[in-house]
């Protein structure tokens, strides 16, 4: 059989709008446990029609190392099956010198990752970047110049947490990337309190929307619970959370659990295919469609069309809550297709080579339903027709076409010919 294949990747993931129930352990400090910011997220699901179910541990001031070091962090990663663990470290270190960043910072991040995953395979660390202080960090300033500016500080916030989130194959939440999006398009938004390090309201609201979107994966402009901010503030800061967190969801995953959907189809005589995947790994569940209303759950099907033609395949493995998608487009076109006894002459078209008008040679009238099917010399189906006499042409440009003949979705006969003009 002659198969012509289009592959179109679709790469990442794509979710409903369907309610969802979430898990999420927070371990930070006082960024994590101001303004209360965990049921500030809590709140936000609720109002979308989602549910977070949620625990904390947010000493002030805690560094990694000390979360690394803590018998009750590891208590509480080791109590669910947790669907993300939020880590924060202290605002300052992650954006320190090279030396203190992989002494204190690297390895301890790594080990609360590998026990986040040896705890439960699909549970997905989730970095909480944290944001540059109001007017940069003056206790470190006369060290570490660049830290002296709010940019400066912010920046290396954000390059070292995303080293963090490659290095151990996570999630990042783009709180200060938000930030910085707000402080440059809504300046009059403050998202500090007096001390200029911790957040106001306006800041942990911010923050909040930017969970929301890492955690459900959903667009922060749909959450209608505004705390106590005017509608005005609190909808700035949900385009804030949308334009960078949720419109750019792949920008922050740096994880490895997506199910790679990868397939190969043979044929099986007839208009049957077998489907076959590649792998089976990071697979929790499939779903295949086929291009023609039918679908599938089975690893590797088989299916049978009704009659020739294109048809798009699609196939979806899903994951730990992730989904890959992979589509393939294909025509049956003839030479190996089983053919049905009929009385047609050998010579099935005439004239060939063909003007502007087309006719079959039948020796009989024995059609119940035909379907005339006239496809280009690379596969193109260019015209489907129920009539056998008269065929109109003249719209073809010249070269060679393969015309098939089907009755009752029953192929018949095919024949290549000729377009003269």
């Amino acid at each position: 059989m002659r198969l012509t294949l289009s592959l179109f990747l679709i790469a990442f993931s794509f979710y409903g709008n369907a309610q969802q129930t979430k898990k999420a352990l927070f371990i930070g400090n006082s960024y994590t446990a101001s303004n209360n910011l965990v049921q500030m997220i809590a709140n936000m699901a609720q109002s979308t029609g989602d549910s977070l179910i949620y625990d904390t541990h947010t000493p002030g001031g805690n560094r990694f190392l000390n979360h690394a070091a803590n018998p009750t962090v590891f208590n509480k990663i080791r109590g669910r099956d947790w669907d993300f663990v939020s880590l924060q470290g202290q605002s300052q270190e992650v954006a320190f010198d090279s030396l203190t960043f992989y002494r204190d910072v690297y390895p301890n991040v790594k080990i609360l990752c590998d026990t986040i995953r040896a705890n439960h395979t699909c549970s997905q660390p989730l970095l909480f970047t944290t944001w540059g202080r109001q007017n940069g960090d003056a206790s470190n300033c006369a060290f570490l110049p660049y830290l002296c500016t709010y940019q400066g500080m912010d920046s290396a916030l954000t390059t070292n947490y995303t080293l963090l989130a490659q290095s151990n194959e996570t999630e990042m939440s783009p709180v200060g990337p938000v930030w910085r999006y707000i402080r440059n398009q809504f300046p009059s938004i403050n998202l500090y309190a007096p001390d200029g390090s911790h957040p106001s309201l306006a800041g942990s609201y911010a923050s909040a929307c930017t969970f929301y979107s890492m955690i459900f994966k959903k667009d922060p402009s749909t959450i209608s619970w505004n705390s106590s901010l005017s509608a005005s503030v609190a909808d700035s800061l949900k385009i804030a959370a949308k334009r960078i967190a949720y419109d750019s969801l792949a920008k922050w995953d740096f994880s490895q659990l997506y199910p790679k959907a990868s397939f190969s189809m043979n044929p099986l005589g007839g208009f049957q295919l077998q489907f076959q995947l590649d792998s089976l790994a990071l697979i929790d569940s499939i779903k295949w469609e086929f291009g023609d209303g039918n679908h599938s759950t089975q690893a590797n099907p088989s299916h049978t069309y009704a009659t020739g033609g294109t048809y798009q395949i699609q196939l979806k493995n899903y994951h730990c809550g992730k989904v890959d998608s992979v589509s393939k487009s294909f025509t049956f076109i003839l030479s190996a297709l089983e053919k049905k006894d009929v009385r047609i002459e050998s010579g099935l078209i005439f004239p060939n080579p063909v003007g502007d008008l087309l006719n079959l040679n039948l020796v009989e009238d024995q059609l119940k339903n035909p379907v005339i099917q006239i496809y280009s010399s690379s596969g193109i189906l260019i015209k489907g027709l129920n009539q056998t006499e008269n065929i109109d042409v003249s719209d073809l440009k010249k070269g060679i076409y393969m015309l098939l003949l089907f009755d009752d979705n029953r192929l018949l006969k095919n024949q290549l010919f000729i377009k003269s003009n």
